[in-house]
């Protein structure tokens, strides 16, 4: 996904963002992430509910065993997610790259990238957004 730069520390929030969706989801939180599926390596993807602004959107996911947010553009008429950002933390929440190019990303069928997909397209035909 391009070159990463390596970037100073972040706030605790984005640890305990984290934490939270990367564990058993506690009954409070179970609202704001919603289960995508497991990568190919057994790790979950869950969709942060609280960034879906029209047709865009994060997945909370695993990057080389470290937590990362993926921010996404979709496109319900081509059925194509545009990466806007990646940024990759430590375990202790430290932002260690941050990727802001812009590139198409390429998905396999019934993959929890492509599920993300389906549901951001549901959603907005549900609220005729």
């Amino acid at each position: 996904m391009g070159t990463f730069k390596t970037l100073s520390r972040t706030g605790w929030h984005v640890a305990t963002v984290l934490a939270i969706a990367l564990a058993a989801l506690p009954a409070r939180s179970q609202n704001r992430y919603t289960s995508m599926g497991n990568d190919s390596n057994g790790n979950p993807v869950l969709l942060d509910n609280e960034s879906i602004s029209g047709t865009r959107y994060s997945l909370v996911i695993q990057v080389e065993g470290n937590p990362a947010i993926l921010s996404l553009t979709a496109s319900c008429k081509t059925n194509q997610l545009i990466v806007n950002r990646l940024t990759i933390f430590d375990r202790q929440g430290n932002q260690i790259f941050d990727n802001q190019s812009p590139e198409e990303l390429r998905f396999p069928p019934n993959s929890p990238t492509a599920r993300s997909l389906a549901e951001i397209c549901r959603r907005l035909i549900v609220t005729g957004k």
